[in-house]
């Protein structure tokens, strides 16, 4: 078969893995290639300056989207240029086939121009920003603009702060969008008021919305009320709640449990929940809870975005709590995120609230300093494939080494949290089919040898497919929980094992029981690094393979590391390294290195890949396998 002969649909597939560049290069190819690799190549414009955009909006011959317009079918403009009336005209005249758009409107000129939006025969998807407007009139727009959209699937409205919304527009929106499946809206100001109960009442549900993205002021909960009348089929629901002051009054809040009660079904197909609060809202995610507590919601994913305002440091602890109480039988998939972390010196523990999880399968703690006790959680969640925790720690009980099932958990991805050697050695032996360690920036905290300087990291019965580490610190076990002291350890020493792994993870599945102290002795190889780091807030570390002679030398240092350590002959080694830019550092190793042994590691990066190392691998449920940027490891 000739290049020409190859069809279309097979083309099509093949530029969408293309770069621009490469996608220009098969345009040329011959005639049979120009349209689809075209269609590729204009398939999305993005305009996000002022100047850029004014090019656009100019008809004249060198104007480029005169001839390639019609290929676009995703346009996004930047909310920050709007764009008039008359500019709408012009975007119909060059892109005549557009799919979806994203613009933010202007304040219509006294001598505006009527618009005709029903020209644009594939629009399915829309996003229009409205916060330009200075009045009322902003609805009526709105609904002049949707009245022409009526097959739209997918609409996004952001309105200004000086427009109080009610009930009556959301019930105006789906009247106009009757086929519509995906709702996004951002308001500033909402309101509930007495005769708006009827209208909630006798709403006609939106049978087709199955995702729902929610912005606004919402402490009068009785909106709540009306979201689970409106929208019974909706899958994934993300409510962001904004506001000035933090008011929910218990009249709200017992009106809003009430009504909701009093329906047979509430969010019946909701999977996923994403919950993300202001500063000055950190009591509606407790409220929402509780408004369903006669009810129970079979979520499957839940992302909880939060606040932590003084003296409330227990608000994210009763929140989830509530959470737990509704979906912890089904919840498979929980994100805790806290937007403004400060380091607290008493981590909070949240271990008891995952007791009763037999389907979670991927835990997240991004920056909440929160803590977990890892035989437990093991114990409790025994689908665990994924723990990713940033910042916080990880810990086991004086009782956990002693006996234990195997566990299944195969990602472990730690970033700047806390854990102490027995804690890895515990995680290395039970987590039998372990396969990708993670460590960014982790602070271990033990004891450092008097005689050698050196900190024994022992995860011998690890055997990964892939290893990353990226920074080590060491604090005294005295200090966890406090922001300093915190030392660099200089130098790491990895240990690998270069044999056959002698007993299989099969092997270990059909142990009931077993002991950490099992810990066998491999054939293994070792190789120096240089890990340094500027201070615990630099930028990623440079990394150099010593040389011999250099290895040589911190390895007769450290063998007398005790006399080199007294008062009065104490002074710092230094190696004096020039990275690629040609600045030059100094390393001091003097103040201790890390042997960090690892049964087998197929791929291991030491600071060499730390973009690498952050959050590209995923447990994928539905392949059963871990995924990295859509690579899949069995």
């Amino acid at each position: 078969m000739t290049i020409s002969k190859i069809p279309p649909e097979i083309l099509t597939s093949i530029a969408m893995f293309l770069s621009k560049r490469e996608l220009r290069q098969s345009s040329l190819v011959c005639k049979q290639w120009r349209q689809p690799f075209y269609e590729e190549l204009w398939r999305t414009v993005r305009l996000y300056n002022e100047a850029a955009i004014n090019a656009m909006l100019c008809l004249h011959s060198q104007n480029k989207y005169m001839t390639y317009g019609q290929y676009v079918r995703n346009l996004f403009i930047s909310g920050e240029t709007p764009v008039s009336r008359g500019n709408i005209l012009v975007l119909q005249q060059l892109f005549p086939n557009t799919r979806h758009l994203d613009i933010a409107l202007s304040y219509p000129e006294t001598t505006d121009i009527s618009i005709n939006w029903s020209v644009w025969k594939s629009l399915t998807e829309l996003a229009v920003d409205f916060q330009y407007y200075i009045d009322s009139s902003v609805m009526t727009s709105c609904s002049v603009i949707l009245s022409h959209l009526s097959y739209l699937t997918t609409l996004g409205l952001v309105f200004g702060d000086t427009y109080t919304s009610r009930i009556g527009d959301f019930e105006a929106i789906h009247y106009y969008l009757p086929y519509l499946k995906s709702f996004s809206i951002k308001l500033k100001s909402v309101r509930v008021i007495e005769k708006d109960i009827k209208l909630i009442n006798e709403a006609v549900p939106a049978n087709n919305v199955w995702k729902l993205s929610i912005t606004m002021d919402m402490q009068d909960l009785q909106w709540l009320y009306y979201f689970a009348v409106k929208y019974p089929n909706v899958r994934e629901m993300t409510l962001y709640v904004i506001g000035e002051r933090d008011y929910l009054k218990d009249c709200n809040l017992a009106v809003a449990k009430s009504r909701i009660s009093s329906l047979p079904h509430v969010f019946p197909s909701l999977d996923k929940l994403t919950l993300d609060n202001s500063a000055h809202a950190t009591l509606f995610p407790l409220a929402f809870y509780q408004c369903f507590y006669d009810k129970t919601l079979s979520i499957k994913e839940f992302i909880y975005q939060f606040y932590i305002m003084p003296n409330e440091e227990r608000i994210v602890e009763r929140t989830t709590r509530e959470f737990m109480r509704v979906s912890s039988k089904t919840i498979e998939s929980m994100t805790l995120s806290e937007n403004d972390y400060m380091e607290c010196s008493n981590p909070r523990d949240l271990t008891t609230l995952f007791t009763d999880c037999p389907r979670l399968v991927c835990l997240h703690f991004d920056n909440c300093g929160s803590c977990l006790k890892f035989d437990t959680i093991a114990d409790c969640c025994p689908s665990l494939k994924e723990l990713k925790l940033y910042r916080g720690g990880v810990y086991i009980g004086p009782e956990a080494i002693k006996s234990f099932k195997p566990h299944g958990l195969r990602i472990l991805n730690l970033k700047e949290a806390s854990i102490d050697p027995d804690t890895l050695k515990y995680i290395s032996v039970r987590c039998v089919s372990l396969s990708h360690a993670s460590f960014h920036r982790l602070v271990v905290f033990g004891t450092i040898s008097a005689d050698t300087g050196n900190l024994l990291i022992d995860m011998s019965n690890a055997r990964l497919t892939e290893l990353l580490i990226d920074g080590l610190f060491y604090r005294a076990p005295e200090a966890v929980g406090l922001w300093y002291p915190i030392t660099k350890i200089d130098l790491m020493k990895l240990v690998r094992l270069t044999k056959p792994y002698p007993q299989t993870g099969e092997r270990y599945e059909q142990t009931d029981q077993y002991s950490a102290n099992h810990v066998s002795i491999y054939e293994t190889e070792t190789t120096w690094y240089n890990v340094f780091t500027c201070a615990y807030w630099s930028a990623p570390s440079d990394v150099y393979m010593l040389k011999q002679p250099e290895v040589d030398f911190i390895k007769e240092y450290f063998e007398n590391y005790r006399d080199n350590m007294l008062p009065d002959k104490m002074q710092d080694i230094c190696i004096s390294k020039k990275n690629q830019y040609g600045i030059q550092y100094d390393v001091y190793p003097g103040r201790g290195y890390v042997t960090f042994m690892c049964g087998y590691a197929e791929n291991s990066y030491i600071n060499m890949e730390y973009r690498r190392s952050l959050d590209g691998f995923k447990w994928n449920s539905t392949k059963n396998m871990v995924e990295y940027l859509g690579k899949s490891f069995s």
